[in-house]
């Protein structure tokens, strides 16, 4: 079963209950925004942050999540403008990707994203990402 934003939102809290940790949510990014979303071409909220992220396709459903030491670098690795300033996607990998859901995790302690991500993929178990390997 797909599991999308409530599963992930469960799954930080208990991780941040569990460790006394804190992760500050970004506003979710769709990367072809509709009518009151926030999103292409606006600026990632969080650029300069570490934290994690997760991949949603159109249905909010999670099929990749990742961590950064610096998420505007990271995310830009992935997505670009077109010629119209529309979102290009530059890794053909997530052509399904519709939005982007970030946290940062404080400065003093990066080091937390690593193990936030590994367990994200445990519990969440998506699509793109194998138990064990964090990258494709």
């Amino acid at each position: 079963m797909t599991k999308g934003l409530d599963s992930l939102k469960n799954a930080i809290k208990w991780y941040e209950d569990r460790f006394c940790v804190r992760f500050t949510p970004a506003e979710i990014y769709a990367l072809y925004p509709n009518d009151g979303e926030y999103g292409w071409p606006q600026p990632w909220q969080i650029p300069d942050s570490a934290g994690i992220y997760a991949f949603l396709d159109s249905n909010k459903a999670i099929v990749y999540i990742g961590k950064a030491s610096q998420m505007g670098a990271r995310l830009n690795h992935y997505f670009g403008y077109g010629e119209k300033g529309e979102c290009i996607l530059k890794d053909k990998r997530v052509d399904e990707i519709s939005y982007v859901q970030c946290y940062s995790c404080i400065p003093e302690e990066p080091y937390t994203c690593l193990s936030l991500e590994e367990y994200l993929i445990s519990e969440m178990n998506p699509k793109y990402n194998k138990i064990g390997r964090t990258e494709w």
